[in-house]
């Protein structure tokens, strides 16, 4: 794409992947979507080392992907959003990322065969607690071990999830604002965890038949726990990006 060496935006979708030949020059890309792509396994050496600019970055529906190339993912000092859905073949995660100083949003899933440890996610979490704001991690069948890793250390404001079972560290997000409780149906209660959450404004309980039952206002039997906060609200569907859109401009954070 010699003819278009300073376009900021660039949305690519339902091409061949011999398109990613034509990105590594486009240094002034502020904002990079990749969508269903090809065959593309891999994303090719030297795609995003120069990109330098880059703030979004989107990895959508590359069901064949195996693999993120953290070696040049870590140049990224200006990333505030990375977002990685849908990628059916994706087993492994980045530990680059919490290298990635400038980071506040970070959305994982639908990578059902990913595998992160719980070590992993604390130490992304922790290493760039000082920015992350907006964190949304959902949908990847290797991530129920999460749900006890150690205590995270972070200032994290918004947080979305979706799982058979809370983490145990949700008590040590003093800061967090905003929790989407989402598409749980086999989740039985609110732990108690959540009465030391004092910051917490909105607490949104998405299609959790269970939940909706104890979390009924004054009546249900998980009120009491959920009581101090001003506004909860019950959904069939999730509200299209809720709160939680990519508003890298302003420090506001998901888990899948």
């Amino acid at each position: 794409m010699p003819w278009l060496p300073t376009i900021q935006h660039l949305a690519i979708s339902n091409c061949n992947e011999s398109i990613f030949s034509c990105i590594g020059g486009l240094t002034s890309l502020s904002v990079l979507k990749v969508q269903e792509v090809g065959m593309c396994t891999s994303l090719p050496i030297g795609c995003l080392r120069n990109l330098t600019s880059l703030t979004e970055l989107q990895i959508i529906e590359l069901r064949q992907l195996q693999s993120l190339p953290g070696d040049e993912m870590q140049h990224l000092k200006m990333l505030r959003s990375l977002t990685i859905q849908m990628c059916d073949n994706l087993e492994s995660f980045l530990s680059e990322v919490g290298r990635l100083s400038s980071l506040c949003f970070l959305e994982l899933s639908d990578c059902r065969r990913i595998k992160l440890q719980p070590e992993e996610l604390v130490c992304i979490l922790n290493s760039v607690d000082k920015s992350i704001r907006k964190l949304s991690i959902c949908c990847c069948n290797e991530l129920e071990s999460l749900m006890t890793a150690a205590p995270v250390t972070s200032v994290l404001q918004q947080l979305k999830i979706r799982c058979n079972i809370l983490p145990d560290w949700l008590q040590h997000l003093k800061y967090l604002r905003l929790l989407s409780i989402e598409d749980c149906p086999w989740l039985q209660k609110v732990p108690e965890v959540l009465k030391n959450l004092h910051m917490l404004e909105k607490l949104w309980i998405v299609h959790c038949p269970q939940l909706k039952r104890r979390c009924k206002r004054e009546t249900g039997e998980d009120w009491s726990i959920i009581a101090h906060v001003p506004h909860v609200y019950y959904m069939e569907e999730a509200p299209i990006q809720l709160e939680m859109a990519r508003k890298v401009n302003k420090k506001t954070i998901l888990a899948e």
